[in-house]
């Protein structure tokens, strides 16, 4: 089957299931409320306008934040109609707690990378413990999936842990830790779906300036879509299962 480009299909996936709403959800002027986890801050602008051009009599407000903040926002009421997280573990208790009317599904796999303005060619697999890297970002480990990931990736390759802690800036986010990394810190752990950013498109030279890091290091992120609007649910696992994706 025909596969979508990495960073088109979760748009496409989205925008589909929006499409097929019922139609006494389109009512004069309606809204959507979604919920974005900020690993896809990245390319929210152009999903906000695939979705303009789809849907251009529906009022659609997105809210980014970290999964974890708004999951609180949701316990807490907040009327959304779509959550999109940077893990499962978030959805799943939203839906454990009878807060969905959707069972959580897969929509993308998450990688985790390291990002520096440095050449990190120049390193070894241990570059973290280099007098180089005196400060380096990582999302919050509470809230923040990629920080989860990037505490487990650091369990597993150093030795040393507390070496590499000590040099840890803690962000509230993963796109906020991008931000550190690109402007206050060393280099930091990001998501890989951080390269479409227009804000490293001068850095943007896998080896260079960023790396991969071994999954095997790391729990898989998966990222979950739940939804609390009535969709025709054997379109819905067709789409999340065509239009899977990796970020």
């Amino acid at each position: 089957m025909f596969r979508l480009n990495q960073k088109y299909s979760i748009y496409i996936s989205i925008l589909v299931l929006l499409l097929v709403l019922p139609a006494a959800q389109l009512e004069a002027k309606p809204s959507i409320r979604v919920a974005v986890a900020t690993n896809m801050s990245y390319v929210i602008k152009h999903l906000e306008q695939l979705i303009e051009q789809a849907l251009p009599e529906v009022d659609v407000s997105i809210v980014l934040a970290s999964s974890g903040k708004l999951t609180a926002q949701i316990v807490h009421g907040a009327p959304f109609d779509v959550f999109l997280s940077a893990d499962m573990k978030y959805p799943e208790h939203l839906y454990q707690q009878g807060l969905t009317q959707t069972k959580p599904r897969v929509y993308a796999k998450g990688k985790l990378i390291f990002f520096s303005r440095q050449d990190l060619s120049r390193y070894t697999k241990q570059f973290l413990l280099h007098d180089d890297f005196k400060k380096v970002a990582c999302a919050n480990v509470k809230t923040a999936p990629y920080g989860r990931a990037a505490q487990q990736y650091i369990q597993a390759v150093y030795a040393d842990q507390a070496a590499v802690k000590t040099k840890l800036v803690y962000a509230e986010s993963v796109s906020q830790a991008l931000h550190y990394a690109i402007s206050l810190t060393d280099g930091g752990f990001v998501a890989k779906a951080a390269i479409y950013s227009p804000k490293l498109s001068q850095w943007n030279i896998k080896d260079k300036h960023w790396r991969d890091l071994e999954q095997k290091y790391y729990a898989p992120i998966e990222q979950g879509i739940v939804l609390w609007v009535s969709l025709n649910k054997s379109r819905f696992l067709r789409i999340a299962n065509d239009n899977h994706s990796e970020q």
